[in-house]
């Protein structure tokens, strides 16, 4: 009989060290879009700085809602016009949704914006919407 008990608790076993594994390798690669930042002007600043410095497109997609293309995102803020000092411009949220599920920004100086991006909060996390983004 406790040969029997002991042959029943193999698969379940098995299967725990499986999923385990599974969930080890699946942590262990690549972050995946949307991983997110601390708030909205965080994961804003994080994100202009990584596709300013041209970084991977891990560091740059990271910050990216999940889908977004990070070469298109790399260009957008290229043509910001900052003068490659990205980390030095004004970073603004002008308003958010009533659920507070989209946040906007404005970049630039007030009196002068240069363009506005949404930041969409999912799941406690903050990833940046280029797609969203209207250049001024």
């Amino acid at each position: 009989m406790s040969r029997l008990l002991r042959l029943g608790r193999l698969p379940a076993g098995l299967a725990l060290l499986a999923s385990a594994g599974l969930l080890a390798t699946g942590c262990g690669g690549k972050t995946g879009c949307g991983s997110g930042a601390e708030s909205g002007e965080d994961a804003v600043r994080q994100f202009l700085s990584a596709a300013a410095r041209d970084d991977s497109d891990e560091d740059v997609c990271r910050y990216l809602q999940e889908g977004e293309n990070v070469d298109e995102a790399v260009t957008w803020v290229s043509g910001l016009g900052t003068s490659g000092d990205v980390d030095t411009l004004d970073v603004r949220e002008v308003r958010g949704d009533q659920m507070g599920a989209e946040h906007r920004f404005v970049l630039g100086p007030s009196s002068a914006p240069i363009a506005d991006l949404a930041v969409i909060e999912s799941d406690g996390r903050f990833v940046v919407s280029v797609t969203g983004s209207t250049k001024k």
